[in-house]
């Protein structure tokens, strides 16, 4: 048994959080809720991008379009005619990235009506989960367990969680739309249930995740009086308008 596995085994790690899992009862099962584990597209930030850059336009047979793969450039133009088939416009681009489909955790869910009045966005923010590999020493993977890390967050293997040693990645994270997640599934007895992060390992995670943004939430607290002000004070100007 080698360091990690004798330190995760014994006492001194579950003295900080005794459950990191529990199993949901979901009455909508296509609805994803803060914590819960979900397989989703996770692309990774590359040093040299690729775009795909229009060469040969069908305005007749929009599908016949031929695009050219290649490094991005940001001293060219990459302006185009709009492609209406795809509804790209012609500052938008396709850009090809790497990814692959990764487990994450799901961080937030907004709703947004920016693009269309009558439909909400369904958007979840997701930081997704990277086990350790042969590359990561003992020393490194240490250092993680005693959030000495900021960039990352251990979690634990259970038979009522994750199969192995991994770690959440905040620098990873990104908004998914809702059709790119799928629930992970548990078996609990024999039941397969999705699940998700215990209350306790959330409210661990996300001071840690404040370390990593540089917020100290004590600080913001004295908003809260000035935010109601400014609230009421806006209020009252619609009233005389």
């Amino acid at each position: 048994m080698n360091i990690i596995d004798s330190l995760v085994k014994s006492d001194d790690l579950y003295l900080l959080i005794d459950e990191y899992y529990e199993t949901l009862d979901l009455i909508h099962k296509n609805d994803f809720v803060l914590g819960q584990f979900v397989s989703g597209i996770m692309v990774y930030p590359t040093d040299k991008p690729l775009i795909l850059n229009l060469k040969d336009y069908d305005p007749i047979n929009e599908e016949n379009t031929i695009w050219n793969i290649e490094e991005f450039d940001p001293t060219k133009d990459y302006s185009h005619r709009p492609v209406y088939k795809d509804h790209l416009k012609s500052d938008e681009h396709y850009f090809v990235q790497r990814g692959k489909i990764r487990t994450c955790v799901v961080l937030n869910r907004y709703q947004s009506r920016w693009n269309n009045k009558n439909y909400n966005e369904e958007i979840y923010l997701c930081a997704p989960l990277y086990t350790f590999k042969e590359k990561h020493e003992d020393e490194y993977i240490l250092q993680i367990i005693k959030f000495q890390t900021r960039d990352c967050f251990f979690l634990p293997k259970s038979i009522n969680g994750i199969l192995k040693n991994s770690v959440l990645r905040f620098s990873r994270i990104l908004p998914m739309h809702k059709s790119n997640l799928k629930a992970i599934i548990t078996d609990i007895n024999g039941k397969p249930k999705p699940f998700k992060l215990s209350d306790e390992a959330l409210k661990l995670f996300s001071y840690h995740l404040s370390k990593y943004l540089n917020i100290d939430y004590e600080e913001f607290l004295s908003l809260k009086n000035e935010i109601e002000a400014y609230r009421e004070l806006i209020d009252e100007s619609i009233i005389i308008n």
